[in-house]
């Protein structure tokens, strides 16, 4: 009887075991599922048949698209390629919901998907297609035309510096592109606007040396002047970026006699002019405050003949006329 007992007893034993073992198992197997959340379906886990889950949940993502919930199907696209990222349906979701969230002005969404695309489709006969679209989202970006827009669901003060980023990038990543040089332009243009002259007259350089045939040269040759004009702090600084300013403008006009922007040039250059002149009269005068009427007659002669012309220079002879009154 005893006996009989220790076998029921093991035998017991064993089908507890036995059960433990297969729960230890399909826990394990939940624990390695992976599960995305679809307001549709619920919870589904990728693990059980991926291309069937992905396939479905693709028609609903396009149904949403077709009923026009551009940010509903752009999240549910999403999820697709995050969840499912061996299936067609992932490359083709990275697209469409690149394609949504443009439609739902989410830019920069869109472009962090149109990005993912590009990576894992370096040789897709859509990456021309693809940098035109990023090229629209910068310029929509940096002109300032989506703020406040949205990074990844959260909201931004300034697109501007994102759209200067994607600009930057498509320019280091396709430098030969059709539209290349407008991009360069485009970021060049947004800091002059921004009154960061340093950095805008680097990117009109940059313009002028990478695309020397692109229509914008003109233009950027003459914006880095007005750059360097821009950089006068007043007669009472250093006049050097006036300058060179100055010769700058000389060199534009001399290379494109026939410039629409020649005669703001040459306007451009009489301020100039005029202002130099302010600052040499600025030293006659400090030499007629401290009575050394040698040394203001020398820089007011100097300004008549230097300057020839401008408003300071007839000032200038009016004092020297007065100076040479009073012998």
């Amino acid at each position: 009887m005893h006996d009989t007992m220790a076998v029921k007893f093991s035998m017991k034993h064993w089908y507890i075991l036995i059960k433990l073992c297969f729960l230890v198992c399909f826990l394990g197997t939940l624990a390695q599922a992976t599960w995305v959340w679809n307001p549709e379906t619920g919870w589904i886990n990728t693990k059980y048949n991926p291309t069937e889950d992905a396939k479905v949940l693709y028609q609903q993502a396009q149904k949403l698209q077709q009923a026009r919930e551009y940010a509903k199907a752009a999240e549910l696209f999403q999820s697709i390629a995050k969840a499912f990222p061996n299936t067609p349906e992932a490359q083709k979701s990275l697209y469409e919901g690149a394609e949504c969230h443009t439609l739902a002005e989410n830019y920069y969404d869109a472009y962090i998907m149109y990005e993912e695309y590009r990576s894992q489709n370096p040789y897709s006969e859509k990456t021309n297609e693809i940098l035109a679209k990023e090229y629209e989202i910068g310029c929509i970006l940096i002109r300032g035309k989506a703020s406040p827009t949205t990074v990844l669901g959260f909201a931004v003060l300034s697109s501007a510096p994102l759209g200067a980023e994607i600009l930057q990038k498509i320019i280091t990543d396709a430098p030969y592109i059709s539209f290349a040089d407008d991009a360069q332009l485009t970021i060049a243009n947004y800091y002059f606007k921004e009154e960061d002259y340093f950095l805008a007259t680097e990117n009109y350089e940059k313009l002028v040396k990478e695309y020397p045939k692109s229509e914008w040269v003109n233009f950027a040759q003459y914006q880095i002047a007005i750059c360097w004009t821009a950089q006068f702090k007043g007669i009472e600084y250093d006049v050097k970026c006036l300058r060179d300013a100055q010769r700058k403008l000389e060199e534009h006009d001399k290379k494109y006699p026939q410039s629409q922007y020649l005669s703001e040039s040459q306007a451009q250059q009489q301020k100039i002019q005029d202002t130099l002149a302010q600052k040499e009269l600025m030293v006659a005068q400090y030499y007629l405050d401290h009575d050394q009427i040698p040394g203001a007659k020398m820089y007011l002669m100097a300004i008549v003949q230097n300057f020839a012309g401008t408003p300071t220079a007839q000032k200038a002879q009016t004092l020297l006329q007065e100076l040479n009154s009073q012998k």
